[in-house]
């Protein structure tokens, strides 16, 4: 208790000093002093009081010495720690990368290790009592000296500098110097902080030199580039630019906004609203205003600039491409006024090679020739459409004559056989060494020019022949009395025999029941009542057979004296094939005109999904079927695509074709496979299927992307016209499944350098460890597939588990052994590793955690080239990992190493800082401590300074004289 609390020692003889005090008959009062009676004092009790103030003075005496020696060994450790607290920050001071120096009237007093080094001086000795000009190279003294005689007078408080200082060697370093005025050693001193700041000074130099090289290039570029805001605002242009859209100056530019430059403001919002999305445009056409009002056409490449410092700006370059617009816009004019003239012209037009290829047809030759479409007709070979052979030949041998041939007549023959007169006028066109390229041509029909002709020939009996083959009848009507007789033709192709009734009620009879009406109001209103010429298609049920049959009836009225119609005569042909190929013709038709809007539909999409999904809704639109369904290939296996089914099912066909399949078949041959009955199939021998199906391959050049199937629940022939729309489909759905596997590829190149950019953000918020790992895993798991993962940090006797996911129990915290083969292997050569199949690869170890885990990926965690980690990824799925995504988790795993390690580092210097802070906390209170002794100390011996100078007092008075040895009798003394 005496040792750490000895103070209170000091109480007890003013305690017992103060007891006897109050009943003291003395008369402290200065002149006045009354010696007592003795008898009083007797009587009282004091003649025994010297002896009592001689034993407490001696205890007293005994008391301070004790304490004294106390307080100074206290005191002495307090100054040692003292001195080892000095010694630490004296030695981080001198380590620092700065030198510090302390100069009084320009000499210098004091300077640190730092600044022996950054002089080339082996000891601060070495620097004092040297002039601080001998620092200072001299042409920048004057201005140093300045600075120094600022402090000095008190102008400046601190002084900021830069200047050349001069080494022991000569040599010449730029410094940046930190200066005040401080009190050393009793007197006024400046103080100074220098820091060598010549690689910064070299390093801004090069900078400004790079900057006005860049400046010079921007200016003296033949490519007009500019500087503009978001706002409208052109910041800068180079002359090429300023030119481009004839300003004089860039002040005269820079009075417009870029909105002044565009005709239609909605080609500005769309095109910054795209900059803004994508961040790089290219090859960008804009449409701009010049100085005088003027459209310019550029070719624009843009980029966004987002400096930290500034608001983010644009910055592009724009190529003149005014003359080739004009340029376009003109042979666009020509060939747009040509296609129309080739398109609607009501002649035939063609061009063909001399073997005979139709290089091209407009659509009144097709219509001519009865072809279902364009396509039909340019499969043909011209020599093919000539009645004979020898009619080209005489034709070509014309040709020969002269290179234009006029007007020849001939005979071709149409889609359907039949052979039409046609007047041919073509010529001949050469290349510039005069060899044939092509013939030029146009064909009109004259068959009904040429028929005429030949009916005024022919006799009545060839007539009669004629109309057989053409299956034409004639007839008769009575107006007046409704009857009407008929050639024989005509019986034959309505059907009928000698007993049917041959008048208007008899016709009507044999009318199609969906006609009769529309026929009976016709006859009425427009023939007999308008007096128009029968000229009418409709249908009839044949009496003998009721087949329907399509006819065209034409019919002329003669008049009597009044005007009144009193008979007709005319013709009935049988045109069922005419208008069979017709409704051929015109299915044909829409189903071009869904390929044309498949091919636009399937070239819009850049989803793969949605690629296969409206392939499969136009096939069934196109071609009868029941489902149709698409694998993608990849070279090595089939994937499913997707599946269309008539009925509206939704379900998959078997996700994993047979190797020996259909579908593996044509993936591997390239070649379409038809099979119009599958129960009679070979392929389809052990699978009891019925129906049929054709495989068509989705061919990219000469590489299969993948393989399209369509199939019926009943055995059928699929038709050539069928196969054909098919194939067309096929080959657009392999450009449009090409385009959407790259589109795929830019949108992952894409969403990779996004999600780099995420994880880099994401990992920088935060320094906690705990927080970086989560951050880190959860990014990871947003882009990759991963059932479950783990991230191992390295230790001293094995790797421990930081953070996992989809891993129950969690394993966080876990130590694993560091002799794992796969860690092993990572660790040397530091890269990824993938098991398409854990099942399969020996090397594989899962502690016994999952059964279930199919593919494995691990990545190394590499910090400053050394590996302090892995991350592991698991999937219930075989070969779920591919070398990119390899690739791209390596990059996530280099950030995020990084971000780990610092995260490390600051957990350290948060301990170091922490550590720091205590020992600092601990030293404040000694000190305190120390500081409060001292003054109770001081306080207590003034008291008793005055309390034995009351006892001596007393004794004196009383006659007797202190003899102790007292060790304040001299300060006592002293005082008095």
């Amino acid at each position: 208790m005496q040792s750490k609390h000895p103070y209170f020692l000091f109480l007890l003889p003013l305690f017992f000093v103060g007891q006897k005090a109050v009943v003291l008959p003395f008369d402290f009062r200065v002149g006045n002093y009354d010696r007592p009676p003795l008898s009083y004092m007797v009587g009282q009790g004091f003649l025994f009081w010297p002896i009592w103030g001689v034993a407490l003075l001696i205890i007293l005496i005994a008391m301070l010495a004790f304490s004294s020696v106390f307080l100074l060994s206290k005191f002495r450790k307090q100054n040692e720690a003292l001195g080892i607290s000095e010694a630490k920050y004296r030695e981080m001071l001198n380590n620092s990368l700065v030198g510090i120096l302390i100069i009084q009237n320009q000499v210098i007093q004091y300077c640190d290790q730092g600044l022996a080094d950054l002089y080339g001086f082996s000891s601060p000795d070495d620097l004092i009592s040297l002039s601080v000009k001998d620092l200072v190279a001299p042409g920048s003294w004057s201005n140093f000296k300045t600075e120094i005689e600022l402090l000095e007078s008190g102008e400046k408080k601190i002084s900021h500098y830069q200047f050349k200082g001069l080494r022991g060697d000569g040599s010449i370093f730029n410094l940046e110097t930190l200066g005040n005025v401080i009190e050393y050693q009793g007197k006024p001193a400046v103080q100074i902080v220098f820091k060598n700041i010549t690689e910064r000074m070299l390093t801004e130099q090069a900078m400004h030199d790079n900057e006005k090289r860049y400046r010079m290039l921007f200016e003296r570029s033949l490519a007009p580039i500019y500087l503009s805001t978001f706002n409208g605002q052109i910041l800068d242009a180079n002359n090429a630019f300023i030119d481009l859209l004839g300003h004089e100056t860039l002040a005269d530019l820079q009075a417009q906004s870029t909105t002044d430059l565009y005709f239609d403001l909605s080609d500005q919002d769309k095109f910054l609203s795209l900059l803004k999305e994508n961040g790089t445009l290219k090859n960008i056409e804009n449409c701009l205003r010049n100085k005088n009002g003027a459209p310019v056409w550029v070719l624009e490449d843009v980029s966004i600039i987002d400096d930290q410092d500034i608001e983010p700006y644009i910055l592009g370059t724009a190529i003149d491409i005014t003359a080739r617009k004009k340029a376009e816009a003109a042979l666009k004019e020509s060939e747009t006024r040509y296609r129309n003239l080739f398109q609607e012209i009501p002649i035939g037009v063609y061009r063909s090679t001399p073997d005979g290829q139709i290089l091209d047809v407009n659509p009144a030759f097709v219509q001519m020739l009865g072809y279902p479409d364009k396509e039909k007709l340019l499969s043909v070979n011209a020599a093919d459409l000539f009645k004979t052979p020898e009619d080209r030949n005489f034709e070509l041998a014309e040709l020969e004559k002269t290179d234009i041939v006029n007007k020849f007549e001939m005979r071709i023959r149409q889609y359907d056989g039949n052979l039409i007169w046609v007047q041919d006028t073509f010529r001949v066109v050469r290349d510039a060494e005069g060899r044939i390229l092509h013939y030029e041509g146009s064909l009109e029909d004259i068959t009904e020019r040429v028929q005429s002709e030949l009916s005024l020939r022919e006799n009545e009996a060839f007539l009669q022949q004629a109309q057989k083959v053409a299956q034409l009848g004639s007839y008769e009507l009575d107006i007046t009395t409704g009857k009407w007789i008929s050639s024989e033709i005509l019986k034959g192709i309505f059907g009928i025999d000698e007993g049917f009734q041959l008048d208007v009620d008899g016709w009507v009879s044999i009318l199609h029941p969906d006609n009769r009406e529309m026929m009976q109001n016709y006859f009425a209103d427009d023939v007999l009542a308008q007096h128009h010429r029968f000229d009418k298609e409709y249908r009839i049920i044949r009496a003998v057979d009721k087949e329907e049959r399509w006819v065209h009836g034409l019919g002329g009225l003669e008049f009597d004296h009044q005007g009144n119609p009193i008979s007709m005569v005319g013709t009935i042909q049988d045109i069922t094939e005419r208008v069979q190929a017709e409704e051929e013709l015109k299915q044909n038709t829409l189903r071009l005109e869904t390929l044309r809007k498949a091919s636009l539909s399937l070239t819009a999409h850049l989803s793969l999904p949605a690629v296969l999904d409206a392939l499969l809704e136009y096939v069934l639109q196109l071609v009868p079927a029941d489902d149709a369904h698409i694998f993608t290939y990849d070279g090595t296996a089939l994937h499913f695509g997707a599946v269309r089914w008539a009925d509206g099912r939704q379900e998959e066909p078997f996700s994993e074709p047979r190797k020996d399949g259909l579908t593996y078949t044509v993936a591997r041959s390239g070649e379409t496979l038809v099979v119009n009955d599958m129960s009679q199939s070979p392929i389809f021998q052990n699978w009891p299927l019925e129906g049929a199906i054709v495989g068509l391959p989705l061919l990219h050049g000469k590489q299969v992307v993948g393989v399209m199937n369509v199939a019926t629940e009943i055995a059928r022939k699929f038709s050539k016209s069928e196969l054909r729309i098919l194939e067309l489909l096929a080959d657009q759905a392999a450009v449009a499944i090409n385009n959407a596997r790259l589109y795929e590829e830019v949108q992952q190149h894409a969403q990779k350098l996004e999600v780099i950019n995420k994880i880099s953000t994401a990992l920088s918020t935060s320094l906690d460890l705990d927080t970086v790992l989560k951050l880190f895993l959860e990014q990871i798991k947003a882009v990759l597939p991963m059932d479950s993962g783990a991230i191992f940090l390295s230790e001293k006797d094995g790797f421990r588990v930081m953070v996992d996911h989809g891993i129950s129990p969690s394993i966080k915290g876990r130590v694993f052994p560091d002799d794992n083969e796969l860690f092993n292997e990572i660790k040397k050569t530091q890269a990824p590793i993938i098991l398409k199949n854990t099942k399969e690869d020996s090397r594989f170890e899962n502690w016994g955690l999952f059964e279930n885990i199919t593919s494995w990926m691990g990545i190394p965690l590499i910090a400053r080239d050394t590996l302090i980690g892995f991350l592991t990824l698991d999937s219930f799925h075989f070969n779920d990992y591919l070398p990119e995504q390899a690739e791209l988790a390596f990059i996530f795993a280099t950030q995020a190493a990084q971000a780990i390690e610092n995260a490390r580092l600051h957990e350290h210097v948060i301990q170091d800082a922490n550590e720091m802070e205590k020992r600092i906390q601990k030293r404040t209170t000694e000190l305190q401590k120390f500081v409060d002794l001292t003054a109770g100390r001081e306080i207590r011996m003034v008291e008793l300074k005055r309390v034995i100078q009351k006892l001596r007092t007393q004794l004196e008075e009383v006659g007797q004289t202190p003899v102790a040895n007292d060790p304040l009798i001299q300060a006592l003394e002293n005082d008095e």
